[in-house]
């Protein structure tokens, strides 16, 4: 569990997760634990992940 309280050190930029979660907007971060993985391998995998979430 998480506690603590943030803060947003830069509330009027549009590039962070912050704002993109409070504008509806999903905030994806890619993290390959397998570091033996090459590129064209996790991009093919990102892009099968993409197609199952729904974009409204």
């Amino acid at each position: 569990m998480l506690t603590g309280t943030f803060t947003n050190e830069e509330p009027k930029s549009t590039d962070t997760d912050d704002w993109c979660l409070n504008h509806n907007i999903a905030s994806i971060v890619a993290v390959a634990l397998d570091r033996t993985v090459d590129l064209s391998t996790m991009n093919s995998k990102l892009s099968q992940s993409l197609k199952l979430v729904k974009f409204e």
